[in-house]
């Protein structure tokens, strides 16, 4: 259902709207073809970095979308007036997900359409029943979106096998509209009613960690999605296919209303073009409140209530207008948090109660809290978990402590795995040893990891670093989802080696927990029951110490190249190498290196 706070942003909206004049002057409803520069624009609005990724891939399902959008890459790459700064090289990329009949069919008219156009193209079954695919099961909402994991899990897969940097899909605004109604009628916040964004990371995936289904680590974060097409409604996709004679197919279960909420919301548009509200099926109806999340995207719209437009496309014009103020928001809120903020551990996020007290906006304060959950979070990276479920009550329970709307002071953990402390902080903004606190104290709260249970951060890497000791390659730990570890197995002291090879029941190298406050990493060599010497490990300045240059009585020797610790969560959706931000206590060490450069 339609949250409380969902709610009195659609009445104050409906309000101002009604009593203000329009603002915007009324689209040319007109549907034509995208032309070569309109679509360069639109990929220049979503590339991700200073410079594109030398290949890119495109999800490619043989539908309008995705056939548009690869035949509008190819032209793009291959005119010399667009292509010197695009990316070289081009992928499509199909996942032959085996549930219907056509499926395999789809697949091969994918690679003939590729092949025509002089695209390389791959296809990857899902492999159902072999982990960590699951058993193929019934059509029906819950296998949909294993389906949809299995579908981004090959996806992944195909990017890396590729070489690829970054990979396009297809949607375009009136799956902006799918998107933001459904996230309204589940209790999203207005962040998330600003649908899906034009460029992010691929983030850390859809899995609970290495060899689950949707999982992509450390390296997800060093990858990208982009949707350039956002902006543009289906109408015009199918123009494009008719002026430039471009052969496509449908996918039969998108016109299946009870296969998903997506589907059900998606047939009532299309059987309602013109009405204010379409009608759904009942299941749905008690599952979702459609029909508010839809006049609040249509209170949105600041056109004259005269003009002549379709339901849908005032919907569009309303999901554009929250995207725009989303995009505000996110601009306010780095400004924000660049004057709230004060240095603290690394892992930590540290804010001042009185700096923040001067922030008002309700929607600003909610974007602060989930960019600081995205940071701080144990949980993967980019994944809805990591920002509280992205549930308004419990970022509303957030919000409400650190303001102090409720009147309370104490600690609160409301999901992401993050505990908010209320602290003292000294005359420099630091942190105070713990005390009562006083009336006359300068205070502040404090995100930072949730406890967890003794040795669950322990990870034995002894085998992983036997085994490539030879190779001379770089063995990378993502440790609690937020950090990196990177150790040279060849760099080792041959004596350390020699004692993990030839005692293995009593010698290992542990990543665990060096400070339980902060949930910092170290290195240790383990040798028996009660003896350790530490290699390296990782401080609350940011900085890591190594281990001194001989332990054990000279029976190891630390060389500095053989380790390297890296803090790698970043507050931004499309990461830091896109918008760096300033306000993070250490932003030196925010960024990884290049391995090749350590």
């Amino acid at each position: 259902m339609i949250t409380k706070c969902v709610r009195r942003l659609l009445n104050s909206h409906l309000r101002r709207f009604i009593h203000s004049p329009a603002t915007i002057q009324a689209p040319d409803t007109r549907q034509h073809a995208i032309s070569d520069a309109e679509f360069y624009a639109m990929l220049d609005a979503c590339k991700p970095s200073a410079k594109w990724p030398t290949k890119i891939a495109v999800a490619f399902s043989g539908g309008p979308d995705s056939t548009s959008l690869l035949y509008l890459l190819k032209r793009l790459i291959s005119l010399e007036e667009y292509n010197y700064s695009l990316p070289k090289e081009l992928i499509a990329v199909t996942i032959d997900h085996g549930l219907q009949e056509c499926s395999t069919r789809h697949a091969k008219l994918c690679e003939e359409f590729a092949a025509s156009i002089n695209v390389p193209h791959m296809t990857l079954r899902i492999p159902w029943s072999s982990p960590p695919f699951p058993k193929l099961g019934p059509e029906g909402r819950n296998f949909e979106e294993v389906a949809r994991k299995a579908r981004y899990h090959l996806l992944w897969t195909a990017m890396n096998q590729a070489n690829a940097g970054v990979i396009a899909f297809g949607h375009h605004a009136d799956d902006q509209v799918e998107t933001a109604l459904l996230r309204i009628a589940r209790g999203s916040s207005e962040i998330g009613a600003g649908g899906m964004r034009p460029c992010r990371l691929w983030g850390m995936g859809l899995g609970d960690g290495p060899g689950t289904l949707g999982w992509a680590g450390y390296q997800g974060m060093q990858k990208w999605i982009i949707r350039p097409m956002l902006g543009v409604s289906k109408d015009r996709i199918l123009e494009t296919c008719r002026d430039r004679h471009l052969p496509y197919v449908e996918d039969p279960t998108n016109q299946q209303s009870n296969l998903t909420p997506r589907n059900a919301i998606r047939q009532s548009l299309k059987a309602n073009p013109n009405s204010e509200s379409g009608s759904i099926e009942a299941s749905l109806k008690q599952e979702l409140d459609t029909e508010t999340a839809e006049r609040y995207i249509l209170s949105q719209d600041t056109i004259d209530v005269g003009t002549n437009l379709s339901r849908m496309e005032r919907l569009r014009r309303g999901v554009a207008e929250i995207s725009r103020r989303v995009n505000d928001i996110d601009s306010e809120v780095t400004r924000q948090l660049s004057i709230c903020s004060l240095r603290s551990p690394i892992s930590t996020f540290l804010l001042d109660s009185n700096a923040v007290s001067q922030v008002t906006d309700p929607s600003i304060r909610l974007a602060m809290v989930i960019r600081i959950l995205r940071y701080i979070s144990p949980r993967p990276w980019g994944s809805p978990s990591a920002e509280a479920g992205r549930r308004s009550s419990s970022l509303g329970q957030i919000v409400e402590r650190v303001w102090g709307l409720d009147g309370n002071e104490t600690s609160l953990v409301s999901g992401g795995g993050v505990v908010w402390s209320r602290v003292i902080l000294d005359k420099n903004g630091g942190l105070k040893r713990r005390r009562p606190m006083l009336d006359r104290d300068r205070c502040g709260w404090l995100a930072s990891r949730q406890p967890t249970k003794p040795n669950a951060l322990d990870i034995d890497i002894t085998a992983e670093l036997l085994s490539t000791w030879h190779e001379r390659k770089t063995v990378e730990i993502l440790w609690d989802n937020r950090f990196l570890i990177c150790v040279r197995p060849h760099r080792l002291s041959q004596r350390l080696v020699s004692s993990l090879i030839e005692s293995p029941s009593s010698s290992s190298i542990y990543v665990e927990v060096d400070d339980h406050h902060y949930y910092l990493p170290r290195l240790v060599w383990r040798r028996g029951r009660n003896s350790s010497f530490t290699l390296a490990k990782f401080l609350k300045s940011g900085k890591v110490s190594y281990g001194p240059s001989e332990g054990f009585g000279g029976a190891i020797t630390v060389t500095h190249s053989a380790f390297k610790m890296i803090w790698i969560r970043s507050m931004e959706a499309d990461g830091p190498s896109r918008n760096q931000t300033v306000y993070i206590p250490t932003p030196r060490d925010l960024t990884p290196l290049p391995l090749d450069s350590w």
